[in-house]
């Protein structure tokens, strides 16, 4: 079983047609965002399957508008491409409204394909860590593992209960296994059994961080990158339960769908 956390509907999209493309055997539910209203009508055509998640900009939306979006039905916020970082006080109190009413902050973050007038320095993960240390109650997730800044990705999942990433974006699919395996390694001695000495002859991968990753495609279709997740699975040995909890657990957690 999968959620899908991350997946487009924009402007000039046919909600049924999009519902199709991202249907996919093991897939139970998909988060739509890029359009409000068009989320809204593909969750009336699919009910079961769909989650609507806002798309919204950080530089228009008060904390008023949260209440209203979660009025509404919408499940999530998700923001791209801001004019401030992610992380500037600036947003403090939209924060703030989220993690009181319960609605997870999912974010762009990493590059972007040109075209976007924007300076992706505004989205890197470390964003993210600022956020889940003043808002621990906060459900964060972060797009593509924050490529290219994969270590800071993994630095703000290792250090923040509520913080996750999704296998997301193109660049990441392009890496070869040696580099995932790398990235994956990532620890910090103080908080393995026997810490303070150095680990450099452990090339273990880190299952702490493995878990804090969720299911999500982005733009190809869930076979693509379902396939993607499940070799990495298998290449690095990960436990079932912990495949379960990247692949829905996590997602529906926060989002406050029933275990299955």
């Amino acid at each position: 079983m999968i959620i899908n956390i991350h997946a487009h509907i924009r402007e000039g999209d046919d909600p049924a047609k999009r519902i199709q493309y991202y249907i996919a055997p093991a897939v139970e539910k998909v988060c739509f965002h890029g359009d409000n209203s068009l989320a809204m009508q593909a969750l009336k055509l699919a009910e079961d399957f769909v989650i609507p998640v806002a798309e919204e900009r950080l530089e228009e939306i008060k904390p008023a508008d949260v209440v209203a979006l979660k009025r509404e039905g919408f499940r999530g916020i998700h923001f791209s491409a801001s004019p401030l970082p992610y992380d500037d006080e600036e947003y403090f109190p939209l924060y703030e409204k989220m993690e009181e009413v319960g609605l997870p902050a999912l974010f762009r973050t990493g590059h972007m394909r040109g075209g976007a007038k924007c300076r992706i320095e505004h989205s890197r993960p470390t964003c993210l860590d600022t956020i889940a240390r003043f808002f621990p109650g906060l459900h964060i997730v972060g797009s593509q593992l924050g490529s290219p800044w994969f270590f800071e990705a993994m630095a703000a999942m290792l250090y923040n209960q509520r913080v996750y990433f999704d296998m997301s974006g193109g660049v990441l699919r392009g890496l070869p296994l040696s580099w995932l395996r790398l990235i994956f390694m990532f620890k910090d001695v103080y908080l393995l059994p026997g810490g303070i000495r150095h680990r450099m002859h452990d090339e273990s991968i880190n299952q702490d961080i493995f878990r804090k990753l969720v299911f999500g495609t982005g733009a190809p279709q869930p076979e693509i990158v379902e396939g993607f997740y499940r070799d990495i699975f298998q290449s690095f040995n990960i436990p079932v339960a912990v495949q379960a909890d990247v692949l829905w657990g996590n997602a529906a957690r926060m989002l406050g769908v029933a275990e299955k």
